[in-house]
C-alpha cells in the first residue's frame, strides 16, 4: 500500500499587487486553496521581502503597546484580529517580530483596512492613528473573514506536521 502524498503549503504575498495567495502542492499538482486582498507596511515601516517559514498559529495575540486586551474581547481595541500567523527566519527558525493577521473590527465584513477614507478617520482618530489603519507597522494585514479561512485550512488534520513556507516579495 503507498503512503498518500504529504501536501506541502506556501503563502506567497506580492506586495506591489497588494495580494496573499495560499497554495496546495500535493507531487506536482498545485491548488490555489485562498486568494485574498492584504495591507502591509507603510513606506517607513515596510514588510522585509524575504523566506519566511510560518510559526504557530496565535488566537487572540495581545501586546502590551498596540492590542493590549484579546480581540475576542474588544474587537475595535485589539489590531490583530481573531488570529495571529507569526514569521520565523526561514534559516534560523526564530521569530522576526513579523506576521500574518487579521485586523480591528467585526468577523463580518470583508475589509482589510476600514472603509472609510483616510482622511475621514484621522478626524476620529488622529493623523499618526489612522495611518497605521491604511499601512501596517510591518506585518501583513488581511480581512478578519480571510484570516479565518487561512486558519480554517492551514489547520485541518491532513497538514498536521506540515511547514508553511511564506515568501513575501
Amino acid at each position: 500500500m503507498t503512503k498518500p502524498a504529504t501536501p506541502k503549503l506556501e503563502i506567497s504575498v506580492s506586495r506591489g499587487n497588494k495580494t496573499l495567495t495560499l497554495v496546495e502542492t500535493v507531487d506536482s499538482t498545485s491548488t490555489t486553496l485562498l486568494t485574498a486582498s492584504i495591507v502591509s507596511g507603510c513606506d517607513d515601516t515596510g514588510t522585509p521581502a524575504g523566506l519566511y517559514k510560518a510559526g504557530k498559529w496565535i488566537k487572540d495575540k495581545t501586546n502590551p503597546t498596540h492590542g493590549s486586551t484579546p480581540w475576542s474581547k474588544n474587537p475595535w481595541g485589539n489590531p490583530y484580529g481573531p488570529y495571529f500567523l507569526p514569521l520565523n527566519d526561514a534559516k534560523t527558525g526564530k521569530y522576526t517580530t513579523y506576521g500574518i493577521h487579521g485586523t480591528r473590527g467585526p468577523l463580518a465584513g470583508n475589509f482589510e483596512k476600514p472603509p472609510l477614507p483616510q482622511g475621514l478617520m484621522s478626524f476620529f482618530v488622529g493623523d499618526d492613528e489612522s495611518k497605521f489603519l491604511y499601512c501596517s507597522h510591518g506585518c501583513v494585514r488581511v480581512s478578519n473573514q480571510n484570516i479565518a479561512k487561512m486558519f480554517e485550512l492551514t489547520t485541518k488534520p491532513k497538514y498536521a506536521g506540515s511547514t508553511i513556507s511564506v515568501t513575501i516579495k
